[in-house]
């Protein structure tokens, strides 16, 4: 069998992902290699798709597609001792080991080691019996995810058909993908979205109100010696910033302690404290710590709002 025929191009990812249908797209190639005199797993996939294949790393960072880089398998880098700084022999070439990913649970059906789609295609692997063969420009199969309200299977079928093509696969249609994906959903929404914002937001907004209250007094005394509405309504919003940082941080390590016991009751992955926070996506923190700042500033412009029109009379007698 030819090569064309047994592998699709590469170029067949590009048009599968102009497909509307489809949310994301991965091509990629398994192969066993040799690794330090050990016939180790890996995947061939382009850098940025790794995310796709939920690829998580307890230590290191992602390789570089044109460089000879490779990340381990926890399983793979204890059996050879390495870590992240070392070289390994892979099949007679030098790779430098850039990442290691996290334990997992269930031995061996985690344990596959990663390197760019370009390096696996310029290796003479042996993935069937007795074929050895070239991948450049070629993909062993296509992986996608269907955009969420969209029937599965007939996609995936439209798909084989109109390429004729039966290399192509839905991720989420394995069932520890599909556990995985569930998980990570629990995860952005416990750590970074719920209880950040939740916690966050009220916190802050319950004790400036109390604040506001309480120091009534204070403020018409202020007013009292000179300070113009507007310096009030400044100094107000500066004490809401700050306490909306304070109770963020407050809520994010509750967040992430929560989240921390739910990992450690998952059958999927085995790790500590140390690999778990680096797993942890450091954008979408960013991204809701500015929500909860926002929406605490937001919420403390009505107490801001009357405590600077107060006047000194009636600031003192309340």
């Amino acid at each position: 069998m030819s090569i064309m025929n047994l592998y699709p191009y590469e170029n067949l990812v590009d048009k599968i992902k102009k497909d509307k249908r489809v949310d994301k797209v991965a091509g990629i190639i398994k192969a066993y290699v040799n690794i330090n005199n050990a016939n180790c797993r890996v995947i061939g996939v382009n850098s940025s798709d790794t995310d796709f294949l939920k690829m998580k790393l307890a230590t290191g960072r992602k390789f570089n597609n044109d460089k000879k880089e490779i990340i381990l398998s926890n399983e793979t880098a204890e059996m050879l001792n390495k870590t992240v700084g070392e070289y390994i022999s892979l099949n007679n070439g030098e790779y430098n080991v850039v990442g290691i990913t996290i334990k997992t649970g269930k031995s061996g059906q985690f344990n596959e080691s990663y390197i760019s789609l370009k390096n696996i295609q310029e290796l003479n692997i042996s993935t069937r019996k007795n074929v050895s063969m070239s991948y450049q420009g070629h993909v062993e199969t296509i992986h996608i995810n269907i955009k969420r309200n969209e029937n599965n299977s007939k996609i995936v079928e439209d798909l084989k058909n109109q390429y004729n093509n039966e290399n192509i696969v839905v991720l989420g249609d394995r069932p520890e993908s599909v556990e995985m994906r569930k998980y990570e959903d629990m995860e952005q929404k416990i750590i970074f979205i719920l209880v950040p914002t939740i916690i966050g937001i009220l916190l802050t907004l319950l004790i400036m109100m109390k604040s506001v209250g309480d120091r009534t007094g204070e403020i018409g005394v202020l007013k009292a010696i000179g300070w113009k509405s507007r310096r009030i309504f400044m100094m107000i919003l500066g004490e809401t910033f700050i306490l909306s940082i304070l109770s963020f941080i407050f809520a994010s390590i509750i967040a992430i302690l929560i989240t921390f016991y739910t990992w450690l009751h998952n059958p999927i992955y085995i790790l500590n404290f140390y690999t778990f926070i680096q797993t942890l996506s450091l954008s979408t923190f960013l991204q809701t710590f500015l929500i909860v700042i926002a929406m605490a500033l937001l919420g403390s412009l009505v107490p801001a709002i009357k405590a600077s029109r107060l006047s000194p009379d009636e600031a003192v007698r309340k």
